[in-house]
């Protein structure tokens, strides 16, 4: 994926940042959506995405040039096909 989006012109350090960026956000949205799926009402699923997005240590997976963002998008995907 960075090697793919560094073709584009970006720096491959850019590049590995915005693709963690998207992982992230696609892990959020993965959330979001297998929550609605489960039935949690709203005022729970606003503070569970409140606290995944606050969570420090998963912001920093977000910005770090590493696999982390991207194996945990597609655990998420994963877990949320289960359901």
């Amino acid at each position: 994926m960075i090697a793919i989006t560094s073709r584009l012109g970006v720096s491959p350090e850019g590049a590995g940042r915005g693709v963690s960026c998207v992982c992230y956000a696609g892990t959020a949205a993965l959330l979001a959506w297998a929550l609605i799926l489960i039935g949690v009402p709203t005022f729970w699923r606003q503070l569970v995405l409140l606290l995944f997005a606050t969570n420090a240590a998963a912001s920093e997976f977000a910005t770090w040039v590493m696999t982390e963002p991207l194996y945990m998008l597609l655990s998420t995907g994963a877990v949320v096909g289960l359901i």
